[in-house]
This record gives C-alpha cells, sequence and structure tokens, in this order.
C-alpha cells in the first residue's frame, strides 16, 4: 500500500464508476475500459473467441497509451 505507480489504470468497463479508489500513491489515474469476456456466451469456440478479442483490443490499446503518453513524458 506505500508503493508509489506512475499510473493506475483500470480496465473493466465498469471499472470506472465501481472501482474508483487504486490504492497506494497514484500520479495519474486513468480507465481504459474493455468489456469482461467472462461473460461471453456460446459455445466454447465463441467464448475462446472472445477472449482473444479482448486479449487484442487490451493488447492495442495499451501500446497505443505506451506511444501516445507514457513514451512521452520519459
Amino acid at each position: 500500500m506505500s508503493q508509489s505507480f506512475d499510473y493506475g489504470i483500470t480496465v473493466r468497463d465498469d471499472a470506472g464508476q465501481n472501482c474508483p479508489h487504486i490504492a497506494g500513491k497514484v500520479g495519474k489515474r486513468v480507465h481504459i475500459g474493455f468489456p469482461d469476456p467472462a461473460e461471453a456466451t456460446g459455445a466454447d469456440d465463441e467464448k475462446i473467441a472472445v477472449f482473444r478479442a479482448v486479449c487484442d483490443a487490451i493488447r492495442a490499446r495499451f501500446t497505443g497509451f505506451d506511444q501516445s503518453t507514457i513514451r512521452k513524458g520519459l
């Protein structure tokens, strides 16, 4: 709890409203929401496709965030 972070990032779609507190010292709080893939329905292959899509979206958004925001501050 005493550790400090440059960024505190929430990723669950509703985390911006339901999880506004990040413990510890946080320089900037950012919400980058994604749907919860655990809520996917359908056959196993359809659920896996949703997990992969969310994973790909997280990778793309965080790569962009790193390049456009974090690395600019270095």
